[in-house]
Parts: structure tokens; C-alpha cells; sequence
């Protein structure tokens, strides 16, 4: 079994938890062994209007090339970072590039790029990331992603190769196989890890959905498989809450308690929008259990054109002494 501490599980759930911004800053935590880029693919089993809603306006600011700049000089800026992206004549990304300034040859430097690939009906089916190799001055293989789906175009199976230099191959690395209910909505989500040594998948993670009749998420169940007893343990239980307007107001985690057996509350997001419906506040708590109350952690402000498109969010930590 592929060894990862219980510490590193937190985080890596706790980085999943949501498709929005605050949860991306988890993603920098994350160890070597499960790469940042793998986390986000455990989303896609849970593809609700909220997440959608609050992942829009990033997405479309992305739709463009984006410049990253430092000012070491206020009148001699020096771009540090572009991002370039192609699209085919139905509008799929079909190539992103990352360069960086290298300073020593004062020249911009390829470091990643992704290939994409779309069934007939424009879903994503392969994305295959390069890196470049600046001594040998060309693109290496790097990492490959699969996806397929049933007749709903929902996701069922998503597989992840990493690429063996040695070999010249691509190598198994992540699965995870999704399974819906009759109304189409996510049911259960297993991740799988590939253990080279054996020659077999071994089960990592496990997550079950529940959902209100018009499709929201009320509960996502979180599992870890335990080798000894040869069965899914309990690691972490989220309960959601909306408005009339199906927006979700509330996120309540918790954890298992092993030794008690029992869940823990840990941590609370209380979100508030706009009169257009748009994130407007996200409020985040922990539980304090010797005064058994909620304090506060710290709040995300988000801003708008007035097209609804996103242009900034604001991250204010709670201060104690001020008490705000």
C-alpha cells in the first residue's frame, strides 16, 4: 500500500472540499506525492450550480492570455510570467503554454504546456501535459489525463499516467471511477492508486454524495482505506445549507474522532450574495471546544463588474485584538 500520512489527508480533503477561490490557497500544502494538479480532479464527480457559479468569472478571466509583472524598476517592468492559450473553432482550449522570465539569459523560457483533446459532443477526453527541457531544447512528456463518460455526459471514469523516462512510457498512476443515482446525481467516488510493485490498483479514497431534489449537495461523506481492517474508515463529513434561491449558505465540517468514535466539529463557512446572486461574503469559523462556540477565522470579500464578472476578492484574517 502507497504509505501517506493521516496529516497529509486532512489537507488533501480539506483542499477538495470546494470548487472556490479560498480553497485554492490549500493547494500550495500539498506534498510532492499527490500533486496539486491530481487534487482537483476529485471535483468533478460533484459539478452543482454553486460551484459553477463561483468558478465562472475566474474562468472566463482566463479565457484571454494572462501576464503576471514585477516592478523592480517602475519604469522598466519586467514580465515574470505569460500564459498562453488556443482555442479550436467550437471554442475548446486545444493549448495552454507557461513561460518564465529566465534572468541569466534575459529571455522568456517555455516551462509547461497542455495539449487537449474533445469527443463529438466538445468533452474533454485527454489532456497531456509537456515540460521543457532547456538543455535539449524540446518538449518531454510529463503527464496524461483520460476521461470518459456515460450517456448524460456525466464523468465516470477519470485516469491519470505519469510518464516514465526510462521506459519512454507512460506509466499508471490515479484512478477514479464515479457512479450516479437515477436522478444523475453523484453517488459515490473511489480513488484508486496505482502500486507498481504489485501490479495492482489499491483503494485510497472513497467519497458518497447526497443531494436535494433540485440537485444540490447536502452531505459529502469522505472514507480512507485501512489496510489492517480491510475495510473504508471514516475521515470527514461536510453538511451543506441553501437559501429559497438554491444558493449554498452554509458549510459544516467535521472529523472522526477515532478513539471516541465519534464526528468532531472542526469548521464553518457561512456564505452571503448579492442581490444578483453572486458571492458577495464568505465568512469562516472553527469550533472552539473548551467554550464551546464558533470564533472566527477570517473573511473573503468578493467584487464585481457590473457585467457579474469577478475583478477582485479581498482576504481579511480575523484580528482577536481588535476583535474584527
Amino acid at each position: 500500500m502507497i504509505a501517506i500520512q493521516r496529516s497529509t489527508l486532512m489537507v488533501l480533503f480539506l483542499a477538495i472540499i470546494n470548487l472556490s477561490l479560498q480553497s485554492q490557497d490549500l493547494l500550495k500544502f500539498l506534498p510532492e506525492s499527490l500533486p496539486k494538479s491530481k487534487v482537483n480532479q476529485l471535483l468533478r464527480p460533484d459539478h452543482n450550480h454553486q460551484k459553477r457559479e463561483a468558478a465562472e468569472p475566474v474562468l472566463q478571466h482566463l479565457k484571454d492570455s494572462v501576464k503576471f509583472f514585477t516592478y523592480a524598476d517602475p519604469n522598466n517592468p519586467t514580465c515574470e510570467e505569460i500564459s498562453t492559450y488556443e482555442y479550436d473553432a467550437w471554442g475548446n482550449l486545444i493549448l495552454s503554454t507557461e513561460y518564465y522570465w529566465h534572468g541569466s539569459l534575459a529571455v522568456m523560457v517555455p516551462s509547461f504546456k497542455n495539449v487537449y483533446a474533445y469527443n463529438m459532443k466538445g468533452l474533454l477526453i485527454i489532456d497531456t501535459t509537456f515540460t521543457w527541457l532547456m538543455d535539449l531544447d524540446e518538449w518531454r512528456e510529463y503527464e496524461l489525463f483520460e476521461y470518459e463518460y456515460n450517456d448524460a455526459g456525466k464523468e465516470i471514469y477519470f485516469h491519470q499516467y505519469e510518464w516514465d523516462s526510462q521506459a519512454s512510457e507512460f506509466k499508471n498512476y490515479i484512478r477514479i471511477e464515479t457512479s450516479y443515482d437515477a436522478n444523475d446525481d453523484s453517488e459515490i467516488a473511489i480513488m484508486s492508486l496505482w502500486n507498481p510493485g504489485l501490479s495492482i490498483w489499491e483503494n485510497s479514497f472513497r467519497m458518497a454524495y447526497t443531494h436535494n431534489s433540485n440537485h444540490s449537495m447536502l452531505t459529502r461523506l469522505s472514507f480512507i482505506w485501512d489496510d489492517g481492517l480491510e475495510d473504508w474508515e471514516n475521515f470527514q463529513r461536510e453538511s451543506y445549507e441553501y437559501d429559497a434561491e438554491e444558493h449554498n449558505t452554509v458549510i459544516l465540517s467535521e472529523y472522526w474522532n477515532r478513539s471516541l468514535s465519534t464526528w468532531d466539529t472542526v469548521q464553518k463557512m457561512e456564505m452571503v450574495y448579492n442581490s444578483s446572486g453572486l458571492k458577495e461574503i464568505v465568512h469562516n469559523f472553527y469550533w472552539d471546544p473548551a467554550q464551546s462556540e464558533w470564533d472566527p477565522e477570517s473573511r473573503y470579500e468578493y467584487m464585481y463588474y457590473e457585467d457579474g464578472k469577478l475583478y477582485a476578492y479581498l482576504y481579511l484574517p480575523w484580528d482577536e485584538a481588535m476583535g474584527a
